[in-house]
């Protein structure tokens, strides 16, 4: 189920790589089609306070990585026994975010001191791949030795740490919280279109 921090379906940050044959048939030794998308953050937020007889300081950190990436190969419908071909295909979308982050506050008073400390950090990714036949159906024709993939991949995560610290006296008030939201979507989809690696003889 999707986070609440999940933003719209838009998707802003966007990587897309496409190949469309729009008539004929595809013939090639290699087909390569792939969409890469890759995100880091390292965050600190601090805060810190010192009175003489009442303190608070105050962290906030907030760190948003969304994205989507899309790989897609569209083939013109054939008749009769006509097929594409491919020697070796690579179709996928990858993505790869990270994020490290640290909220730190402290305070320290002769009497009261409160100190508090919020994280919140929120992946959300959508990657897709596909390899579609527009018109009709169609067959793609692959070596059933070759190095064939259809693949979607999503890696990487969340590293976060909220500290702190109130000194004082008489009353000293902390509070660390950290928020963590990982939301993925993922699909690999072929549609009208059959997959022949049936092995055979060179001759």
């Amino acid at each position: 189920e999707d986070s609440k921090l999940t933003p719209p379906e838009d998707q802003s940050d966007a990587v897309s790589s496409q190949l469309t044959v729009k008539a004929g048939k595809l013939d090639a030794d290699f087909v390569g089609v792939t969409a890469s998308r890759n995100g880091e953050i390292s965050s600190l937020a601090g805060a810190g306070a010192i009175g003489g007889q009442s303190t608070a300081g105050a962290a906030i950190g907030v760190n948003l990585l969304y994205g989507a990436s899309s790989a897609t190969i569209t083939l013109p419908a054939l008749a009769g026994t006509d097929v594409h071909r491919a020697g070796s295909l690579n179709l996928a979308s990858r993505q790869r975010e990270n994020i490290t982050a640290g909220a730190i506050a402290g305070a320290g008073g002769g009497t009261k001191a409160g100190a508090g400390a919020i994280l919140v950090n929120s992946i959300s990714r959508k990657s897709t791949t596909a390899l579609n036949t527009v018109g009709g159906r169609s067959t793609l024709r692959m070596p059933a030795l070759a190095f064939n993939t259809i693949a979607g991949q999503q890696s990487g995560g969340i590293t976060s740490l909220a500290i702190v610290a109130a000194i004082a006296g008489q009353t000293g008030i902390g509070g660390a919280v950290a928020v963590n939201a990982l939301s993925d979507r993922m699909t690999a989809d072929v549609s009208n279109t059959d997959l022949d690696v049936t092995p055979r003889n060179a001759a």
